[in-house]
């Protein structure tokens, strides 16, 4: 995958607080998947 140094440059001015939103409802959207329980 190509990138533009205008791409590179925005991907790194992303902050945490502008990015985490979206980890969490990615996470959230596979919580299904990873709903397992250890005491088995």
């Amino acid at each position: 995958m190509t990138t533009t140094l205008e791409h590179d440059k925005r991907i790194a001015n992303m902050t945490f607080s502008a990015v985490y939103p979206h980890y969490i409802a990615k996470v959230e959207k596979k919580q299904p998947l990873l709903n397992f329980s250890l005491s088995n």
